[in-house]
């Protein structure tokens, strides 16, 4: 999902999403009483939500090389 709709997104913000995102359906799921398929949002939601941040936190960290600057 973030690879198609956030070119400027690098690698490392992507895994320090997915591990958020990990963690936020084990949590639901220990914590939550919902369907199997919110799990989905959840985790999609949370992934792009910490890597997009991260990246507008931390551009020259977690920003792809060879992208241009924002504008």
């Amino acid at each position: 999902m973030v690879a198609f709709a956030f070119k400027r997104v690098g690698g490392s913000a992507v895994f320090l999403g997915m591990l958020a995102g990990e963690a936020a359906i084990f949590w639901t799921f220990l914590r939550g009483n919902i369907s199997y398929l919110w799990y989905n949002v959840i985790g999609c939601v949370v992934v792009v939500t910490v890597a997009l941040t991260l990246t507008w936190l931390a551009p020259a960290t977690f920003a792809r090389s060879g992208s241009p600057p924002a504008q």
